[in-house]
């Protein structure tokens, strides 16, 4: 598609189109309006208190993206120093 549209491509609208496919309306809605909390922020700068909120939001949700998201939340994603020592 960005091929196609050459400089009239506009990822927003992509990113909208494609989220609702595959997560459905009201998940790709959700994850629309965290998006800069949930990509820009980072896990660390979240406070506790918006990443429980987020948790409790995301837990409503049967879906396997809402549940990869409440993975990450947890923590279950976090790279350690030790990791990348290891690499």
């Amino acid at each position: 598609e960005s091929y196609r549209l050459g400089t009239d491509y506009q990822y927003g609208q992509a990113f909208i189109y494609a989220a609702r496919e595959v997560l459905g309306v009201a998940l790709a809605e959700q994850i629309q309006r965290d998006l800069l909390v949930l990509q820009d922020a980072g896990l660390r700068r979240i406070s506790d208190e918006k990443k429980q909120a987020l948790m409790r939001t995301y837990d409503g949700f049967d879906h396997p993206a809402a549940q990869e998201i409440l993975r990450w939340l947890s923590g279950d994603y976090q790279v350690t120093d030790e990791m990348v020592a290891t690499q």
